[in-house]
């Protein structure tokens, strides 16, 4: 649809930190031992950061949707439930 952008979290994200109408659907997985791909390191790394104010994406209704493998145990599902944790919080 019209302003529609689709691409990696870290080539995008600054787009959605200044849009009004933000709709963001993450798709994410994990890598290793529950790190964030490569194409999500900047973001997560951002998302994470103490230097954050925490209202950036107060005006951003979300989506999230974790990819992984339940044989990975305690870090199964982990970038999903940690950026699900983080979006609102206010450091």
């Amino acid at each position: 649809g019209d302003g529609t952008v689709l691409g990696s979290l870290d080539n995008e994200f600054d787009a959605v930190l200044v849009t009004d109408a933000a709709v963001l659907i993450i798709v994410v997985s994990n890598f290793g031992h529950g790190e964030p791909p490569d194409n999500a390191r900047r973001f997560y790394a951002w998302l994470t950061s103490d230097e954050r104010r925490g209202d950036e994406l107060a005006h951003v209704r979300f989506a999230l949707f974790g990819l992984g493998n339940s044989e990975y145990g305690d870090n199964y599902q982990h970038m999903a439930r940690s950026m699900e944790a983080r979006p609102l919080q206010v450091r």
